[in-house]
């Protein structure tokens, strides 16, 4: 069986979950022996000296200038030159099947061919971009979590603030009309899928009060194992506790809400903090100006230093401001052994089990935040009990085989039909 997988963007470029998620799944049905290309819309980058037995690439533009966010919107209703660069992919290794794992930068078009040669396609819904143009539920002009479109007119509202302009609030009305013709557009490539794969319940539940049918979506929690060689350390040696962010350096995942937690906080203890910021260099200097000596910006990790990391620190914290749709970094710190510290949101309160293994806290609450805190630092035995309660994880192996038979039931379906 051949696969084809899309996604808007890759390594070693991009590091975030979808990116390293199809890093992961690629890796291993090609272990197992399955042929495994990728078709990326834009990229800048021929080589990949971090990442060991690359699938192979394919590239609708090669060039040394990353697309804009307005190229990527126009993108989904027309780009005659990606769906002629995706017919030659189709061409060449004739697909079995065809695995989305995110279409933001390329155009519906390319499933009119999908469906011309007659192969089945799956979508995972790794944000709310099907839905919401900005991925993340956030708003552009008030900064809050938005529950998706209100006759369009809140996504007008949207665009126009993206593009900061006064003269753009008159043109409302006809944003959200071009809103609505590309939600048009995008639910029909949903629903033309041979299935819809959520990694949490609350994504299928989300997707389904927007008009998904629910026996479209089915829940497949993906998988998270540290490397071979990694070892789990249970036991605190240091008088200091050590609490670790790890993410996008970006004000939908709350960095700021915590080290203004931690400003506050009393006892012997230090805040890591490790991410890129690509995007809002003003974001970061501010996350900067924040910081005390106790706080540690190490910059954007590998993944052997991702793990290394973990190792040398007692919880995590996630306090993000938006709907996470799985976040791999409160799964791979259970996988590590270490309790997470979670904004009570969407799919985190449903990951963290509070007073098992983490504490939820009510999100941008900075006295909330800093109380959690306090309580780690003030209490040891807290640590002991919470790593004690966390569960087992599936791995990328067991993942990996969920998926296959996925692809296979769909595509004996497809030819039994």
């Amino acid at each position: 069986m051949r696969i084809l997988h899309l996604v808007h963007q890759y390594l070693p470029e991009q590091l975030g979950g979808v990116e390293l998620y199809t890093w992961w799944l690629t890796q291993a049905l090609r272990m197992r022996g399955w042929e495994t290309s990728i078709f990326v819309p834009f990229h800048t980058a021929h080589t990949y000296p971090a990442f060991e037995q690359p699938p192979t690439l394919y590239f609708g533009y090669v060039n040394g200038k990353a697309p804009s966010t307005s190229r990527r919107f126009v993108a989904t209703f027309s780009s005659p030159g990606l769906h002629t660069a995706f017919e030659r992919v189709l061409d060449e290794i004739q697909p079995t099947i065809v695995h989305v794992q995110h279409l933001m930068g390329m155009p519906v078009s390319i499933f009119d061919s999908l469906r011309a040669r007659g192969i089945p396609y799956v979508i995972t819904l790794h944000d709310y971009w099907w839905v919401c143009a900005n991925a993340q539920l956030l708003t552009n002009y008030d900064h809050t979590i938005c529950d998706g479109p209100r006759a369009y007119l809140n996504c007008g509202r949207c665009v126009a603030a993206r593009l900061g302009s006064s003269l753009a609030q008159v043109a409302i009305p006809a944003f959200a009309l071009t809103a609505a013709a590309r939600n048009h557009l995008l639910r029909n490539v949903l629903l033309g899928a041979e299935l819809l794969l959520a990694p949490t319940t609350f994504v299928k539940q989300w997707y389904e009060t927007r008009g998904i049918p629910a026996e479209k979506i089915q829940i497949l929690v993906p998988g998270v194992e540290p490397p071979r060689e990694f070892l789990k350390t249970s036991t605190n040696k240091r008088s200091v506790v050590r609490f670790l962010y790890l993410g996008a350096l970006a004000p939908q995942k709350g960095v700021h809400v915590v080290l203004e937690a931690f400003r506050r906080l009393e006892g012997d203890a230090e805040l890591w903090v490790a991410g890129h910021s690509a995007h809002d260099q003003a974001y970061e200097e501010t996350l900067r100006a924040l910081a005390t000596p106790r706080v540690r910006f190490l910059g954007t990790l590998n993944r052997e230093h991702v793990w290394q990391t973990l190792s040398e620190v007692d919880v995590v914290l996630v306090p993000s401001l938006w709907y996470e749709t799985y976040c791999f970094v409160a799964h791979e710190a259970f996988a590590a052994g270490r309790p997470v510290i979670a904004s009570n949101l969407g799919v985190l309160a449903e990951r963290v089990d509070h007073e098992v293994n983490g504490l939820l806290v009510e999100p941008g609450n900075i006295e909330a935040w800093r109380e959690a805190m306090q309580r780690v630092v003030d209490d040891p035995t807290l640590l002991v009990r919470l790593r004690e309660g966390i569960p087992s994880l599936k791995t990328i192996d067991e993942h990996a085989e969920e998926i296959i038979q996925v692809y296979t039931r769909l595509v004996s379906s497809v030819t039994s039909s």
